[in-house]
């Protein structure tokens, strides 16, 4: 459940999977050109999945519920994006709020009843795709693919090959993906010692992309919906 003294500041929100998918998110509502998204919305950090449904329950109850006009829900997709929608869809259909028909859609606006005074729209999107081409995988891995040095790629691959040679001495990796971003802040002076938000916050992605381009469509999509409602 949600803590009392989170306050709700905008009317649309982006509940984050954790703290590092709420700075990634701010950093990219910073960067954007369209200022009505910029300023209408506000990434809350809803812990890990499976505190999504206790969030979504205790919700209505955090100061300037009211105001909400719409939710967009972000988490990893991890090893089985197709359990990840069905997990988020349930969250939301156990909870009252209405269920988008996938991801990346915009919810009716139905089943809110026991909200009861107003309309919430809804929609989820999952890292590392945030589009409706969705595969497994997670954050990490959306900063893999769109890291803004060009040198980047070339530091990559040599990483790669000295973690194919740790790999043959000690085992593989639990989490690889974690592993190369992680060397990669390592071997940088502006990102070593960071934290995936903070190297976000300090400008190690690329918010250019095809990914953030077809999120901000969501966003754009949800934030008319809702205020045409």
């Amino acid at each position: 459940m949600p803590s009392k003294n989170k306050q709700i500041m905008k009317p649309h929100l982006i509940l984050c999977e954790g703290i590092d998918a709420v700075h990634f998110m701010i950093a990219m509502l910073g960067e954007l050109e369209q200022k009505t998204i910029t300023n209408s919305f506000q990434a809350l950090d809803f812990g890990g999945n499976e505190n999504l449904p206790a969030f979504l329950k205790g919700l209505p109850v955090l100061p300037g519920y009211n105001n909400v006009k719409s939710i967009v829900i972000v988490r990893d997709a991890e090893t089985n994006h197709a359990s990840a929608i069905q997990s988020v869809k349930s969250a939301l259909k156990n909870n009252g709020f209405s269920v988008p028909v996938s991801v990346n859609c915009v919810s009716q606006g139905d089943g809110v009843e026991h909200i009861g005074k107003h309309t919430v729209l809804t929609a989820f999107s999952l890292f590392p795709t945030l589009s409706h081409e969705t595969d497994d995988g997670t954050l990490e891995h959306l900063i893999l693919n769109n890291l803004r040095e060009p040198s980047a790629y070339e530091a990559l691959n040599d990483i790669d090959e000295f973690l194919k040679i740790l790999v043959n001495k000690e085992g593989s990796f639990t989490w690889p993906h974690k592993t190369r971003l992680h060397t990669y802040f390592s071997i940088t002076n502006k990102f070593v010692a960071m934290k995936v938000g903070e190297a976000v916050k300090a400008g190690v992605f690329n918010f250019r992309c095809e990914e953030i381009k077809n999120f901000t469509f969501l966003l754009t999509q949800i934030y008319n919906a809702s205020e045409n409602t």
